[in-house]
């Protein structure tokens, strides 16, 4: 189909009439700006097309006019297979007119005609409206569609039936016919009785292998319960003969009589041990009273040779204190002749301070009454300056004409002369050349008969010896140009009279006298400034309280001023002070001295004391022990003890030869293995009995005979199960296998349907993406996803711009097919597309849309004219298509 003139009116936004004719085969470029139409105009072409005539409802009223009367009407011209054929579609009932070249054709018959020449069918109820579009909703393309992957689907789908037709015309007819198609779903369904998702088994099938798990599970566990059962009759048989053996045996008798005789040999070295203790203790005693008597003989020797060795104490302790009385009295001696050297040279220094301190207070009244009277000089200058600085503003405040007023009163002088220029430019001249002389007088004033008049305004001249001469002056403008004169003159005197100057010439000498006063001004600022400076203060009112400040420390200085000391009877006030530092220095080293003295001599009197003390404790203890004891009969008490030690002593060997022939450890070590071997003959009799027990116990509780039985049982069941379920799994094994492989030649089959599409497409597509390819939905012609270096990314996935330009490269393929099976390319009409191309891809899209347009009439919709400027394409301008309404 080729589109060749579109009339437009009453439709929506294009209530005008809108005529585009004369339409190519190849491009043509519809420009608009924005809500001009051009979205409208493609809702109009498939309006006239795909709805009758006779539509209701919101439908119908949505085409109407917006703010308009009418009933929409549209035109169009177009051809089918080289066949003219006119359309004329008036929303209404029985307005639809299709001129043919057969004739013309009304009503339903005109309906009918289309919907078999556009081979679409119109559903009584759609969810979409590109249902009722047939090939056009492919190739007719809103806007912002053409890269909605799903908006894509759809409308391939509804042209789905002419794509395959025009493909099994290319590649022949199908590899998998209705019956193929038969056997697939027969294959695919018993497929889903035994395998569910990820070929996990479902159905009977899987109940089979349940029970065969199940089963397999059961026998498992009987298996394990015989081997338990026979283990555990095993085990009993064999305690049952370990016991007989061991009573056969029957070792605890003898155990026990070998235990009663190591009792009695256990018994008879306790007594020899306990002989020997009483032995031991006996000699410790007499060890004990022996040690104590000579220790107590050496105690007396002792304390008489510490007797001796304190007194020897006493006298050095003597000696020594005296010593430190005679070096106490030598320091306290140095002590008071140094505080006596201190306390001179401490005189000495204050009278040398005082001095110093009268100088110093001479000094200071000499700077004082430098700075008070820099500062009265200083303050006296800047009181002058002050009052002179007053003057000079009292003086510029009655100046009134400054450089502003003063430029504002030349411009407004200027604009006077202007005027007066412009006004005496206008003016009449009069010259007078009088025969006689005579006098000629303007009202009542004589005027010079020799100089030229120039008159603005009427003027009564009077004329001696002749009467009386009216001039009336009637220049191009005189009166606006002497009101002009009038004003400016005024405003000129009102400016005067209010700096209160007579004329220009003095106000600028009063702004002259303003300057001058300004600098002077300014010159004495920067004098004060500076002078202030001099004082190191920033205000003139800190300056004079630092001067007030000085005056009263000045006054509070004494007038006179003598020194109590002649100049040449002090030494210098440093050496003074070395002095006095160094006397004071020598008497705390002699103080520390005669401290330290004194702390010794407490010392040594205490060291004395002590030690007398200590004496006379000793002699005290050696006293007392002689009372209770004297020497002689504690010699014969010592000779005593000696004996009775020895006497033990003897005691003491036999006993312990005697214990050591009891040898009471091995006794010990053989009556306890004799216990412990009967001990353990009971235990063992007793754990055989026990495990004996348990085992006939346990064996009683695991079963008997029917284990067996209950194993045979279940085994027979299992190999039965899991011979029907071998079965089962090769019956599922091979309609799974069947499936796959019809599957995998239905694939094939749709390879090759998509073929023809896809070796269309790869020109237009390498030149945007080079090695790269689309993979196309075999069911839809949809892309579903762009392939480039082996990995496939999802068409949704992919950038807006991206999607929309392949949708169009898919719809160019689908285009070219249909030309090449059918002789003709169906019209491809795009609304405002590629509006998210780079730059670089957009020119690619532009020469790949000129190249289609050589096989098929397109049609680009678009609202930057300017975007498409270089190709071979008419434009039209909407704005130039507006007609009349005749």
């Amino acid at each position: 189909m080729k589109l060749r003139r579109i009339a437009v009116r009453h439709f929506r936004k294009l209530a005008d009439p809108i005529l585009i004719d004369g339409i190519g085969d190849g491009l043509t470029i519809i420009a608009g700006d924005n809500e001009e139409g051009k979205s409208t105009l493609l809702e109009a072409i498939k309006a006239a097309f795909f709805e009758p005539a006779g539509l209701s409802g919101r439908d119908r009223l949505s085409f109407n006019p917006l703010g308009r009367d009418g009933v929409p009407t549209l035109e169009i011209a177009f051809e089918q297979h080289n066949a003219a054929y006119c359309l004329t579609k008036v929303f209404r009932r029985l307005g639809t007119v299709l001129e043919t070249p057969r004739g013309r054709l009304e009503g339903e018959a005109a309906e009918a005609k289309l919907r078999d020449l556009l081979r679409f069918e119109r559903l009584a109820r759609r969810s979409n409206k590109y249902e009722n579009h047939g090939l056009q909703a492919v190739f007719w393309v809103d806007q912002t569609t053409s890269f909605d992957p799903e908006a894509t689907s759809a409308r391939l789908a509804v042209a789905r039936d002419r794509f395959k037709h025009a493909i099994e015309g290319e590649v022949g007819g199908l590899a998998i016919g209705p019956r193929g198609r038969q056997v697939l779903e027969r294959a695919r369904a018993r497929r889903q009785e035994f395998f569910g998702a990820k070929d996990k088994p479902v159905g009977d099938y899987a109940k089979a292998l349940g029970l065969v798990d199940a089963l397999d599970s059961e026998v498992k566990i009987l298996a394990d319960k015989l081997k338990v059962f026979d283990a555990l009759r095993a085990d009993l048989l064999a305690r049952q003969a370990e016991r007989q053996r061991f009573m056969a045996r029957d070792p605890l008798p003898e155990a026990r009589l070998k235990a009663e005789h190591a009792e009695l040999r256990l018994a008879q070295s306790r007594t020899a041990r306990q002989e020997c203790q009483l032995a031991e203790h006996a000699f410790k005693a007499a060890s004990a009273a022996c040690h104590q008597a000579e220790a107590q003989a050496k105690n007396r020797d002792h304390l008489r040779a510490e007797i001796g060795r304190q007194m020897l104490l006493i006298e050095t302790a003597r000696a020594e204190q005296d010593a430190m009385q005679e070096d106490l009295r030598r320091v306290q001696r140095e002590v008071a002749a140094a505080e006596h050297a201190a306390a001179e040279a401490s005189q000495l220094l204050h009278a040398a301070e005082t001095r110093q301190r009268l100088e110093e207070g001479n000094h200071r009244r000499q700077v004082l009454a430098a700075e008070a009277g820099r500062l009265r000089a200083v303050l006296e200058e800047l009181a002058e300056a002050s009052k002179r600085r007053r003057a000079l503003v009292a003086d510029l405040a009655a100046m009134t004409v400054d450089a502003k007023k003063l430029g504002d009163l030349r411009a407004t002088d200027g604009l006077r002369r202007q005027t007066m220029a412009a006004l005496e430019a206008t003016a009449t001249l009069v010259r007078f050349a009088p025969e006689k002389e005579g006098a000629i007088r303007i009202g009542g004033r004589a005027v010079d008969p020799d100089a030229a008049l120039r008159l603005t305004e009427q003027t009564f001249l009077e004329l001696e010896g002749f009467g009386g001469l009216t001039i009336m002056p009637g220049g191009e403008a005189l009166a606006t140009r002497r009101r002009q004169a009038a004003d400016a003159a005024l405003a000129l005197e009102s400016a005067l009279s209010q700096l209160n100057v007579a004329d220009l010439a003095a106000a600028e000498r009063v702004a002259a006298e303003r300057e001058r006063a300004l600098r002077e001004l300014a010159a004495v600022d920067e004098g004060m400034t500076a002078r202030l400076s001099t004082t190191g203060f920033t205000t003139e009112a800190m300056a004079r309280a630092h001067l007030d400040e000085v005056e009263a420390e000045l006054a509070a200085l004494p007038q006179t001023m003598q020194s109590v000391v002649e100049a040449s009877d002090l030494p210098d006030i440093d050496f003074c002070r070395q002095a006095v530092e160094a006397s004071a220095t020598h008497l705390r080293t002699v103080e520390t001295a005669l401290s330290e003295r004194r702390i010794a001599a407490a010392k040594a009197e205490a060291r004395l004391e002590a030690t007398r003390h200590e004496c006379l404790a000793v002699e005290s203890r050696l006293a007392a022990e002689v009372a209770v004891l004297d020497d002689e009969a504690l010699a014969s008490a010592l000779v005593q003890q000696r004996a009775d030690m020895n006497k033990a002593a003897q005691h003491l060997e036999i006993a312990e030869r005697r214990l050591m022939a009891a040898d009471p450890d091995g006794a010990e070590e053989a009556a306890a293995m004799a216990r412990r071997a009967v001990q353990d003959l009971e235990a063992e009799q007793r754990r055989l009995d026990r495990r004996v027990d348990e085992l006939a116990y346990q064996l009683r509780g695991a079963g008997d005979a029917a284990l067996g039985e209950a194993f045979a049982e279940r085994t027979g069941r299992l190999e039965l199960a899991r011979a029907q379920a071998a079965a089962m799994t090769r019956e599922a094994h091979a309609w799974r296998l069947l499936a796959a492989e019809l599957e995998t030649a239905a694939r094939n089959v749709e390879e090759r349907l998509v073929l023809p599409v896809t070796r269309r497409l790869q020109p237009y597509l390498s030149r945007l993406f080079a090695a790269a390819d689309i993979v196309l939905d075999p069911e839809t012609l949809a892309p579903l996803a762009l392939r480039r270096e082996g990995e496939e990314e999802d068409f949704a996935s992919l950038s807006v711009g991206t999607r929309e330009q392949i949708a169009i490269l898919v719809r160019l393929a689908l285009a070219q097919l249909l030309h090449d099976q059918d002789g003709e390319a169906p019209c491809l009409i795009l609304d405002d597309a590629l509006a998210y191309a780079d730059e670089g891809r957009f020119e690619i899209m532009k020469a790949l849309l000129q190249k289609a347009a050589h096989m098929q009439q397109i049609i680009i919709l678009t609202c930057r004219p300017r975007d498409y400027v270089g190709l071979d394409a008419r434009l039209v301008r909407l704005e130039e298509c507006r007609t009349d309404e005749s």
